[in-house]
C-alpha cells in the first residue's frame, strides 16, 4: 500500500527532514548535514518552538518566549510543575507531590515491574531494572 499523505525516504521510512523552506525528503538516518526536521514548528531563532498563547500553536522557544506565552508542548500538573505521573495506560497528569493512589510514572519507559529501567543489551535501550535484568544485560545510558 502506498502512503499518499507522507513522502517516503529512499530507504522506505517516512521522511521528515529536508532543506529549510522545502519539502521533507529524508528520514533521520538518511538526512544530510544541512537538513532540519520539517515536522516541528521552529522559533525565529531556529530552535524548536514549545511556547505560545494558551489555546494556540507553539511559536517560540524558551529563550524567545514572551510574558503572555505558556509551555504548550509539555503537560503540567495542577500545581504548575512538570507532570510525570498518571494512571496505568493513560497520560501523565500529576507531579510526584500531587500524584494520587494507583498512579505510576508515565514520563519514562518502565520495566515489567513498573520501575524505571537502566539495564539492557550492549548498544541498545534500557528495558529492565536491576532486580528484573536478565543474564548478559548491562547498565546502559538513557
Amino acid at each position: 500500500m502506498v502512503n499518499l499523505k507522507h513522502a517516503m525516504c529512499l530507504c522506505g521510512k517516512c521522511s521528515s527532514f529536508g532543506i529549510p523552506g522545502g519539502k521533507a525528503v529524508c528520514c533521520a538516518q538518511c538526512k544530510g548535514p544541512d537538513m532540519v526536521d520539517l515536522r516541528l514548528a521552529m522559533c525565529r531563532c531556529g530552535k524548536q518552538s514549545s511556547f505560545g498563547v494558551p489555546g494556540g500553536k507553539a511559536v517560540c522557544c524558551a529563550q524567545c518566549k514572551g510574558p503572555d506565552t505558556v509551555d504548550l508542548r509539555n503537560a503540567k500538573c495542577r500545581c504548575g510543575k512538570q507532570s510525570s505521573f498518571g494512571v496505568p495506560g493513560g497520560k501523565a497528569v500529576c507531579c510526584v507531590k500531587c500524584q494520587g493512589p494507583g498512579m505510576v510514572i508515565r514520563s519514562h519507559a518502565t520495566c515489567r515491574c513498573g520501575k524505571i529501567p537502566s539495564f539492557g543489551v550492549q548498544g541498545g535501550k534500557s528495558v529492565c531494572c536491576s532486580s528484573c535484568k536478565d543474564i548478559g544485560m548491562v547498565r546502559v545510558k538513557r
